[in-house]
């Protein structure tokens, strides 16, 4: 058991130092890679150890010192499949010795406001309460929770614009060097500043050499 611990802790965090090897998330940010990371064969073998370990948990019978941490990976791996369902009511059954440890908790918390949409508190969640490899996992939604942002404000202002300050003060949602990938894979977005109204290619073109302007 405790040698599938530390491979498992071993795809966590390979899976967050090598994404940028990934070709496809190469491709998604316009980089070039050196090396080359299969993501997808790495969440295969992350996903195999975690089934084992939850099901020598269950073998078991009683608490083990770090069934929470793992449970709550177990969780977070699947967070955008559709085992999450399946998962997450495995981990509500638990006993509370272990369903109540914070590990567990902060996880099935970060599973309740990802199918709720509710971007400020995930965010907000893994700024305070997020172990690093936690953090490593999440990392790969945070993409899928910022284009769920980005919807609800478009939907909610239709066309008149997602305001200004959508774009450069909500801290939890799109850090300053990420936020221009946002707009730039949505040149035609509506961005509105003041009573003026701009596509998003227009707004980075327009601001691009001011550095007063967080981006």
């Amino acid at each position: 058991m405790h040698i599938q611990e530390q491979i498992a802790r071993f795809f966590i965090m390979s899976r967050h130092l090598l994404c940028e090897n990934d070709p496809h998330f190469a491709k998604f940010y316009n980089t070039q890679c050196t090396e080359t990371f299969d993501e997808n064969q790495n969440n295969k073998l992350l996903s195999d150890v975690l089934k084992t370990l939850s099901e020598v948990y269950t073998d078991i019978g009683k608490p083990c010192p770090n069934e929470a941490e793992f449970r709550s990976y177990h969780i977070l791996s699947v967070l955008k499949t559709p085992a999450l369902n399946q998962v997450v009511d495995m981990c509500l059954r638990l006993p509370a010795a272990i369903r109540l440890q914070p590990p567990l908790k902060f996880a099935l918390d970060i599973a309740f406001a990802f199918r709720s949409n509710n971007y400020v508190a995930f965010f907000k969640l893994i700024k305070e309460r997020a172990t690093y490899l936690q953090s490593c996992l999440l990392h790969a939604c945070f993409n899928v929770m910022r284009d769920r942002a980005f919807h609800l404000f478009r939907k909610a202002y239709s066309s008149a614009g997602v305001p200004y300050v959508f774009w450069v003060v909500i801290p939890y949602c799109f850090p300053s060097h990420e936020r221009m990938q946002l707009v730039q894979r949505r040149p035609h977005a509506l961005v509105r500043i003041g009573r003026r109204t701009r596509r998003a290619h227009e707004f980075l073109r327009h601001f691009k050499n001011q550095r007063q302007v967080d981006f």
